[in-house]
């Protein structure tokens, strides 16, 4: 069981240093594409890795979200930031009511120790509050990414809000946030 403090980021937090010791590295070796109405997985060789300028720009950009009504929450071990996740700020309108999850990141050194869960609860908890019916997620679609947001109940969209879409490459994903499948039934993409 991990012992993260899970807690919302004040703005004086946010600061341009707060990524400073934040480690990012990420070696993707297969993807999910599509191909017609399916999905595939197909092989890759990606490495994704934040540039200093992208760790001091980060926090800015979420200083903004929560200056816009969205919040950013930190998991903290020994005083030191393990991992972060975001709300943006905006809910969608119309029948079905959409929150925009913007990042989750958990530092490489932390991984596998349930604080992506923690702060993934948080976001949910928070989206669920601004009256959201359904969390959005634009994925990066690698089977690890995926795979996190699967086991936690997340499925395919019904919806794609054209303003919450990273980019066109993503998995866009939903976790309900009212009714049975709140609970963390495992989903299908």
């Amino acid at each position: 069981m991990n012992h993260a403090e899970i807690r919302l980021l004040a703005a004086e937090e946010l600061t341009p240093d707060l990524l400073d010791g934040f480690r990012h590295r990420t070696r993707i070796t297969q993807v999910w594409v599509r191909e017609g109405d399916s999905l595939v997985l197909r092989p890759t060789d990606l490495t994704r890795e934040w540039s200093s300028e992208k760790k001091r720009w980060i926090p800015v950009w979420l200083r903004d979200q929560t200056e816009d009504g969205g919040a950013a929450f930190g998991a903290f071990e020994d005083g030191k930031l393990s991992g972060f996740a975001s709300v943006d700020g905006p809910i969608t309108e119309g029948p079905v009511r959409y929150a925009n999850l913007t990042l989750l990141f958990v530092d490489d050194t932390r991984q596998r120790r349930g604080i992506g869960s923690l702060l993934f609860r948080a976001a949910c908890g928070f989206a669920r509050r601004k009256g959201a019916d359904r969390l959005f997620i634009s994925a990066v679609p690698s089977r690890e990414t995926i795979a996190f947001y699967t086991a936690r109940g997340c499925r395919k969209a019904e919806t794609v809000p054209p303003d919450f879409v990273d980019t066109e490459e993503d998995l866009f994903l939903e976790f309900p946030l009212t009714g049975a499948l709140s609970g963390g039934i495992s989903g299908q993409i």
